[in-house]
């Protein structure tokens, strides 16, 4: 018994020392204790701004959009292309239809690769409303301000298992 009360006795010197000890600390080094605590707390403050901006941002970046892989084989005299040609594509209702149905979309010094091409299109939502679609291609080699050449013929735009709109979100709208 009379162990335990010694110890007891040096723990409770042993905590007024250290007690002593951290408030003359306190006072020596104050002002930069408190400049801690406030950059920490800034940081705090800046960290969580960034954490709900990128929060946000992410959310929005996940929305579907009307963009859509549009690949292609291109030959020249009957090889394989390469090299750099400027597009041009067009969206229409049908295979023969005159108008198109939404502004052209053209894209310049598209890199072809043994006569393989790959571009991303985008002719907005409104114009994919569940009816069969066309995409008209024009080409013209990249160094060239000449005209284009059409070619033949139309491809169709096929769904996707990602698909821009589903069929039953048609009917729903009606």
């Amino acid at each position: 018994m009379r162990l335990f009360q010694m110890n007891l006795v040096s723990f409770r010197r042993t905590a007024t020392k250290f007690t002593r000890g951290v408030a003359s600390l306190r006072a020596r080094y104050s002002h930069g204790a408190r400049c801690i605590v406030t950059s920490l707390g800034k940081s705090r403050y800046w960290f969580g701004v960034v954490v709900v901006f990128l929060l946000a941002w992410g959310s929005d970046s996940r929305a579907q959009s009307s963009e859509f892989v549009f690949q292609g084989r291109l030959t020249d005299s009957g090889e394989p292309a390469t090299g750099v040609y400027d597009f041009r594509f067009t969206l229409h209702a049908s295979e023969t239809s005159a108008s198109p149905l939404a502004s052209v979309l053209g894209v310049g010094d598209l890199e072809v690769r043994q006569g393989v091409f790959s571009v991303l299109l985008d002719f907005g939502m409104e114009v994919f409303d569940g009816a069969p679609r066309w995409v008209e291609v024009e080409v013209r080699p990249g160094d060239s301000t000449g005209g284009y050449a059409r070619l033949e013929p139309r491809t169709r735009v096929a769904a996707t298992p990602y698909a821009i709109r589903a069929a039953v979100a048609g009917s729903l709208d009606r």
